[in-house]
């Protein structure tokens, strides 16, 4: 059985890349912080469908958590790096707390976990590393400085880490705007601007990012390196910052 972890698991895009990996026969690492009530049940969820997953409790940008998972990680097929974090603010209002954490949570720690992680994945026949960025990264807007930034660095990497390892497949994905759980509890979504810019006149779906993910995995349908813009047409309508 081929393995997936994926970070940041417990809601939004990651849930249903979980859901969508373990109804297409993966087990699936649920990584998340800490345990809570709607990690159980998206694992009660998989169990339901026949999947098969675990929990990977750890923290990403603690470097003693990270070792200790990879110690046990003997084989993975797929490393999804998904967990992020989003301040927004303008430049000039930006503190270099803000930025430091935006940084080392978007970008270092998918570094460092790649690192402790690339024996198991180089080991398999077609090791595949996808790493989440955003549209930010690709048209920065303001507002999203330190956030742009980080998502810029993710696709930059990915690049040079199909550049440097060959045999593995490596992807970034820029999702737009996403209908997940929280932007669909939030007031502004359901008013006519909120989709007016993107041409497509909706929002992604999570599923939809996680059925690309899906392939992007199962087989080399795009070259390696590859940064795909999942945004409805979003990112032709923005002005750059």
């Amino acid at each position: 059985m081929k393995q997936v972890l994926i970070t940041g698991a417990g809601q939004g895009i990651g849930k249903a890349m979980a859901l969508t990996f373990a109804e297409h026969g993966y087990h699936v690492f649920i990584n998340v912080r800490r345990n809570t009530q709607e990690v159980d049940k998206l694992l009660g969820e998989i169990q339901r469908l026949g999947g098969s997953a675990s929990l990977a409790l750890f923290d990403i940008n603690d470097a003693t958590q990270r070792r200790q998972f990879a110690q046990r990680c003997d084989k993975l097929d797929v490393l999804i790096n998904n967990a992020g974090v989003l301040k927004d603010n303008l430049l000039v209002n930006t503190p270099l707390t803000d930025w430091q954490q935006i940084i080392t949570t978007n970008f270092q720690s998918a570094c460092a976990l790649f690192e402790q992680l690339k024996t198991p994945l180089l080991a398999g026949e077609a090791g595949t590393v996808i790493n989440l960025a955003s549209i930010a990264g690709v048209r920065p807007r303001a507002g999203q400085n330190a956030y742009s930034v980080s998502k810029r660095m993710i696709i930059a990497w990915t690049e040079q880490l199909a550049n440097a390892y060959p045999s593995l497949r490596c992807y970034s994905i820029s999702p737009g705007p996403v209908a997940t759980e929280m932007i669909k509890a939030s007031p502004w979504y359901q008013q006519p601007n909120a989709h007016k810019r993107i041409p497509m006149r909706r929002f992604c779906q999570p599923e939809e990012i996680a059925q690309v993910a899906l392939s992007l995995a199962n087989q080399a349908m795009f070259r390696s390196g590859s940064n795909l813009v999942l945004d409805g047409g979003f990112s032709q309508t923005l002005q750059v910052a």
